[in-house]
């Protein structure tokens, strides 16, 4: 990870489509991403220890230190999961050496809210205004988390939003069938989000991929 033009070539010609994953096919963009994220992380750790242990006989000591270091990062343990399985991958491809086999962190399973409501509202006041594709993306997400719902019912109710907004005892909620179970569902309209909704006067035009979504939400 000291070398950092190294590992960025690595990566590059990994997006190139020069190397491929361990089934032969390209790596996704999500990973390429996953990828890009890592160094700085790499570097932040090394720079914590003057004579980090990364020679090839040590490498498991390194993967260790380095996975301790990632969770007292805050970081949950799927997130070090696969950001130690990238970085195996680039110094068997980049250093072609032969390394031993990784012990992966042991997963675990959440019920934690991923973004808390306090969250929300800061990600919606973000000044955006140099980015308008990211901003209605982001503007799009907040009604998401207040929606709860898969993408095509969120699309659904998107581009009809009037038409699935209703009026009772003072307050507006979400209401519709959704695509797959068919369930009548009506959902309040949270302070966030209804602000959000009046901004863009209840239009956010033809909304975007899955694809493009998931990238901007994780650009933002």
């Amino acid at each position: 990870a000291r070398d950092e033009a190294q590992f960025g070539s690595a990566v590059a010609r990994m997006d190139a489509g020069k190397i491929l994953n361990k089934k032969g096919d390209r790596y996704s963009p999500a990973t390429i991403t996953t990828f890009r994220n890592l160094l700085p992380w790499i570097c932040q750790y090394e720079s914590t220890d003057p004579n980090p242990r990364a020679t090839a006989l040590d490498i498991q000591n390194y993967f260790e230190d380095l996975q301790i270091f990632l969770i007292s990062q805050d970081l949950a343990k799927n997130t070090v999961a696969n950001m130690l399985e990238n970085l195996h991958a680039v110094l068997r491809h980049e250093k072609a050496i032969s390394l031993p086999r990784l012990e992966s962190v042991k997963s675990e399973l959440t019920t934690a809210v991923y973004l808390s409501l306090e969250e929300v509202e800061h990600l919606s006041r973000m000044d955006l205004g140099d980015f308008p594709a990211q901003a209605r993306v982001r503007d799009a997400y907040v009604i998401h988390c207040n929606l709860g719902l898969r993408f095509t019912d969120f699309k659904k109710v998107m581009s009809r939003l009037r038409q699935f907004t209703t009026d009772s005892g003072g307050r507006k909620y979400f209401r519709l069938k959704t695509g797959k179970a068919q369930v009548d569902v009506v959902i309040p309209i949270n302070g966030i989000a209804l602000r959000t909704l009046e901004a863009r006067n209840f239009d956010f035009g033809d909304l975007c991929s899955l694809t493009w979504y998931n990238n901007a939400i994780k650009w933002l």
